[in-house]
């Protein structure tokens, strides 16, 4: 038994767009436009790719891009010098840095943007916020 691939649907669509070419050189044009919209739509659901291995290829894409999203939702060590750690994590589209440092400040800096206006009157001015929190000793 043959696998059914893309192969057969295209065959079939081009051979429907053939009949509605040989209706149009008949001057049967209201038949030939209704072969050519039958093949159309047949080729366009033959490159539809939803096979199995289609699905589980997005299916697997769809499954990194979330596995990413999530690493970069949690907070995590992106590095780290003389006992102090600096961790990133993002939220709504922005980065957020914060560090810990035994027996010292923390210190949490944020830069974005804020705009107003619409279209060709839209102003955008960068802003940045700074929390700082003392450890307890």
């Amino acid at each position: 038994m043959l696998e059914p691939t893309v192969f057969f649907p295209v065959v079939g669509a081009v051979l429907v767009i053939c009949i509605g070419l040989l209706a149009w050189s008949c001057n049967e044009y209201a038949i030939s436009l209704f072969f050519f919209a039958i093949g159309g739509y047949w080729l366009w659901c033959a490159h539809d790719n939803t096979t199995p291995e289609t699905k589980a290829v997005k299916a697997a894409e769809e499954k990194a891009r979330k596995d990413e999203r999530v690493r970069q939702e949690t907070p995590h060590v992106v590095r780290e010098a003389d006992g102090c750690k600096v961790y990133a994590f993002k939220s709504r589209d922005r980065w957020h840095y914060f560090t810990r440092c035994p027996n010292a400040t923390t210190v949490t800096d944020t830069a974005y943007e804020e705009c107003t206006g619409s279209g060709k009157n839209r102003t955008c001015k960068e802003l940045h916020s700074s929390i700082e929190n003392e450890v307890m000793k």
